[in-house]
């Protein structure tokens, strides 16, 4: 019967030991990368970007009604009349003063619709809806809206696949796989009685 080295088995613990710590250290990667994480004094980077060119109607809304109290932007692909595959801009502006969302489809009016925001006072919000165009790096995000700080919550892969939500004062928005899709503007609001 050979008996067995000490070295040998010695490196066998070793090597066990070094298999467990990649197996811990990747598990911890994965579930670090899960967690919402807050960053602050956040600079924006000297991005030169061009603001999405509001239509006539959007200028007339906004001459008539003034800036949007909150505002939602929704961008995806669809096709087109021709069957082509183009950017889509889905925008609702909210006047809480007035009682009324306006929602506007790649800058066509599409609908006015009465809201009940009645007992509401709000606070102007820093943003305007043509800070934000489609696909935005969150890096152009961040210099756009001006941003300095902002918390992360990288969403379940079963929900959005590479996904991730953002907050930041008076501000939501989500990229996917590192391309804005979606931004609200939301104000401090107050109940009146």
């Amino acid at each position: 019967m050979q008996k067995e080295k000490p070295a040998s088995r010695r490196r066998v613990v070793v090597f066990l030991v070094l298999v467990l710590l990649v197996i811990a250290a990747l598990l911890w990667n994965s579930a670090y990368h899960q967690v919402p994480k807050i960053f602050e004094d956040v600079s924006a980077e000297d991005i030169a970007l061009e603001p999405y060119p509001l239509t006539d109607i959007q200028e007339q809304t906004l001459r008539q009604r003034g800036q949007p109290d909150g505002f939602t932007i929704l961008f995806y692909e669809d096709n087109d009349a021709d069957g082509e595959l183009t950017v889509m801009r889905q925008e609702t502006w909210s006047y809480y003063s007035q009682n009324v969302d306006v929602v506007f489809l790649n800058g066509e009016l599409v609908l006015e619709d009465p809201m009940e925001y009645e007992g509401t006072e709000v606070s102007p919000i820093p943003y305007r809806p043509e800070q934000f165009t489609a696909f935005m790096s969150l890096e152009e995000v961040i210099a756009a809206a001006g941003l300095e700080q902002y918390l992360v919550v990288p969403l379940e892969d079963e929900i959005v696949d590479d996904a991730e939500v953002y907050y930041a004062p008076e501000l939501t928005f989500g990229l996917q796989d590192g391309e804005l899709v979606y931004v609200e503007a939301l104000p401090v609001v107050a109940e009146v009685e």
